[in-house]
């Protein structure tokens, strides 16, 4: 038998964008990711994700902060929800991956400001989860 062998080997990120990742998804790494512009609590944001079988993303290494910074950066937004919070002084992520990568550039009081978000030029910040922000959805792609 004969197989036939495709390999397409490009820089251009928008052929990444379909491989197994639903449509208007990026992919990076071994994930999914999308950027939602319409701003939301960070609680509404969350509730986008799960309905698209995602959550609010975590960011697990410094090259998925790069990624996603580099989505804001072109989409001219200045910060987006991730899926960090506070519960009980410690961080978690929402999709309970580890949190062992961090990148803050500051950090408020986790009572008053328990939900982060990452800024397209420095790294993340805490604030209000009633804020309105843009915000990023993450999964792990379908296989086949």
């Amino acid at each position: 038998p004969t197989f036939l062998k495709v390999s397409v080997k490009s820089k251009s990120p928008w052929l990444k964008q379909s491989l197994f990742c639903p449509p208007g998804w990026f992919r990076h790494g071994a994930r999914c990711f999308l950027f939602v512009r319409t701003t939301m609590t960070w609680l509404s944001a969350e509730s986008h994700c799960v309905n698209n079988q995602a959550s609010l993303a975590s960011v697990r290494n410094p090259d998925e902060h790069n990624f996603l910074q580099s989505l804001l950066t072109i989409s001219g937004i200045s910060s987006a929800w991730i899926g960090a919070y506070n519960f009980q002084n410690t961080w978690l992520w929402i999709d309970r991956a580890g949190f062992f990568y961090t990148n803050w550039q500051s950090l408020s009081s986790v009572s008053s400001y328990p939900c982060a978000f990452m800024r397209s030029t420095a790294g993340w910040a805490n604030t209000n989860c009633a804020s309105g922000c843009a915000f990023f959805c993450s999964m792990t792609p379908a296989t086949c």
